[in-house]
């Protein structure tokens, strides 16, 4: 298995900046810093991923979602042969794949079981070794046909959970949701809930619910005129300087400086 790199170096439709394809020989191993987020598809051969001191074993028809500027560590034993998908986050992008990406992945490395052979790798290779519209045509058709896959089968592997949590928050009262209320409401322990979280979103159960919280608080600061105490005392608050470090915390700034600013934006 000798080394190769091919990549294209045109304008996809945003936000995807390129694709690659790479082979890289036996013991290889480094260190990589993405500037974009990162899809890695293995094609041949195996690959292990290192992240904060857990690793992961990619096989062929395994997929991974690395975000950007997230450190990680590569090394195979075999080899490996994968194609890559450079996307750049934080862009206009008119049709909603940042969007979509954010939702599914969360932000948070995470794999992906795909169906992806060594032949479509020789399918991308050859296109990249040749010029033409046409050719320009099928290698974005091709790229953004993986990213589908990696996000159709990301969120079908986490619907079923997805789908209980909605019914389970459905009407929840937000003053009195923590862990242990929603462990008890999945029908699960208070551990198997977080791992249930790691798994489906890449976050903890109370960060989960940090984040619901937040995005309720936004919502009535903007919608309502309900006062910090009102606000505070029906979101789980123990008061108002509570909910303000909280909110401080999260969005860099106080609540009444959000609300004002929104109100600023709604008046022009």
């Amino acid at each position: 298995m000798h080394e190769e790199y091919y990549s294209t170096h045109f304008e996809f439709p945003e936000p995807m900046c390129f694709a690659s394809v790479l082979t890289r020989p036996p013991e290889y191993r480094t260190d990589f810093t993405h500037v974009g987020d990162h899809i890695n598809i293995v094609t041949s051969g195996s690959l292990k991923i290192s992240i904060g001191g857990r690793t992961q074993t990619l096989g062929v028809g395994c997929a991974v979602f690395l975000p950007h500027g997230l450190r990680h560590h590569v090394e195979s034993p075999t080899g490996y042969s994968q194609i890559g998908l450079e996307l750049v986050p934080a862009v206009s992008d008119p049709r909603g794949v940042s969007a979509l990406l954010a939702e599914t992945f969360e932000g948070q490395p995470q794999t992906v079981s795909l169906t992806v052979t060594h032949e479509k790798y020789l399918t991308f290779k050859q296109l990249m070794l040749e010029e033409g519209t046409l050719v320009r045509l099928r290698l974005i058709n091709l790229a953004e046909g993986l990213l589908l896959e990696c996000l159709a089968g990301k969120r079908q592997r986490t619907e079923p959970f997805r789908e209980q949590l909605r019914q389970v928050l459905n009407g929840v009262d937000m003053s009195s949701l923590n862990v242990g209320v929603l462990a008890e409401r999945l029908h699960y322990s208070k551990g198997h809930t977080d791992r249930l979280f790691k798994q489906n979103f890449g976050v903890t159960a109370t960060e989960y619910i940090a984040g619901l919280r937040l995005r309720t608080v936004m919502a009535l600061l903007r919608e309502t005129d309900l006062s910090l105490a009102e606000i505070a005392a029906n979101n789980g608050f123990y008061d108002a300087s509570h909910l303000i470090c909280f909110f401080k915390k999260h969005c860099g700034m106080t609540p009444h400086a959000f609300r004002n600013r929104q109100n600023g934006q709604s008046a022009q």
